[in-house]
């Protein structure tokens, strides 16, 4: 039977000092531990320049991440606030260096169904339920919300109409000011089965570099940066992702990683952007689905 890391995800540090002949040792982090002077931090690292919490493993999606904690905290040569981990991923915090030896991904994550829709995985760290006549669960914040779900590093926490947090498990059913919300976990290993098929409006604007995921039920989706630069690749091409519009071949790799994570924080199919067979990556559009180019505005 897997361990608790092994579900929720894990990763191997080589731990080096900065000081002259150190030996360097190996730790194991879940997701969710913590490094720093703290008495609660798993690796506790005694320095005068080490904070009490320098940094926690997180997880957003399938993948790992070392996180900087604090308001102005910053990680890695680039100095970011969140740094991707893959084995060989280097880190200097403070007095020590971290290199990542093995990086497991997690093998279960929780998900959300909302009222008949397919279970959606929970990607983003806050999320906010508005039930009605067209419930649905949002990543983000949101007015008014009937029901706000948290992460809190390695579990999740919820709130139904203001009242105090409690804890989010799988097997669970809630009633929600008249909408139903159910739990599970998903295995990151199988295949998910899309269940109900909804219908997809793209919709990309003329010296625009965001692009619009419009559905009829639920809240429309709205993506920008490299992942939305793939996408309109594709629905401005030949339904063939231009691997160019990023550069690199990681940098592809990894804005995939992206754009499939945004597909599912969002309650999206996966395959909307999948393997051609070919080595290379196309947008797959079910029958009802449809591609929409908004017109130039004319001025003067």
């Amino acid at each position: 039977m897997p361990s608790m890391s092994e579900k929720t995800g894990s990763v191997r540090f080589q731990v080096k000092s900065k000081t002259p002949r150190a030996r360097p040792e190996s730790v194991e982090l879940a997701v969710g531990d913590l490094i720093g002077r703290h008495a609660a931090c798993v690796l506790q690292l005694h320095h005068a320049r080490m904070p009490l919490v320098a940094a926690c493993v997180v997880r957003r999606g399938r993948r790992l991440f070392l996180e900087g904690q604090g308001l102005k905290a910053v990680i890695g040569p680039d100095r970011r606030t969140r740094v991707r981990l893959t084995p060989g991923t280097t880190v200097d915090l403070g007095p020590v260096t971290l290199t990542a030896i093995e990086v497991r991904p997690p093998i279960r994550v929780l998900a959300v169904s909302v009222a008949d829709f397919p279970l959606q995985e929970l990607v983003a760290p806050y999320y906010a339920l508005k039930s009605g006549s067209r419930p649905d669960l949002l990543p983000g914040e949101v007015p008014g919300p009937d029901a706000e779900i948290v992460n809190t590093g390695g579990a999740w926490r919820i709130s139904v109409g203001g009242r105090p947090f409690d804890p989010l498990v799988a097997g669970r059913v809630w009633q929600v000011a008249g909408t139903t919300l159910r739990t599970a976990h998903v295995d990151t290993r199988a295949v998910a089965p899309h269940g109900v098929v909804e219908r997809l409006v793209i919709e990309t604007t003329p010296d625009r570099d965001h692009i619009q995921i419009r559905r009829p039920r639920r809240h429309s989706v709205t993506l920008r940066g490299r992942p939305a630069l793939l996408l309109r690749s594709a629905v401005l091409g030949d339904g063939r992702i231009d691997p160019t519009k990023v550069g690199s071949r990681a940098a592809l790799a990894a804005t995939l990683d992206d754009l499939w994570d945004a597909f599912r924080a969002h309650g999206l199919r996966t395959d909307l952007v999948r393997s051609d067979g070919l080595g290379g990556f196309e947008l797959f559009l079910n029958p009802s689905d449809q591609l929409s180019h908004k017109a130039r505005r004319e001025t003067g």
